[in-house]
């Protein structure tokens, strides 16, 4: 038992991410991403999902109404920025789908709805620490 109550205290005033840290960080577990619908433009949409800007996943030809199972799980110790792209090659700039902040606090699984450069993709994770 401590004597000094003021170090109990703060240590339960940690934050989620300064917890997670401590306890050797938390998991964010990507399950799976649905095309409502794709970019506009030819052909079929070439999905970049990155964390922190590095590729984590990538999914050639998806179309409206395909499902992709990811089953990926990575391991973090501070907040991270999740974003999702449709890759162009080498003679256009990638198309912006959207991104999240993820800050380490359990979530149960959920979805995350996205809009960008007209498309719709909804995907379906769960962060656990």
């Amino acid at each position: 038992m401590l004597e000094d109550k003021t170090s109990e205290v703060l240590f339960t005033e940690l934050t989620s991410s300064e917890a997670a840290s401590i306890k050797g960080g938390y998991f964010v577990y990507l399950q799976s991403l649905e095309a409502f619908k794709e970019t506009p433009g030819w052909g079929s949409d070439e999905i970049s999902v990155r964390i922190n800007g590095k590729e984590v996943a990538y999914h050639g030809d998806m179309d409206s109404g395909e499902y992709w199972y990811i089953n990926q799980a990575r391991q973090y110790t501070s907040p991270i920025t999740l974003s999702i792209y449709e890759e162009d090659g080498w003679w256009s700039s990638d198309d912006f789908i959207g991104a999240m902040n993820i800050t380490g606090a359990t979530q149960p699984t959920t979805y995350r709805d996205f809009f960008g450069s007209g498309s719709h993709y909804r995907l379906t994770y769960q962060v656990f620490g």
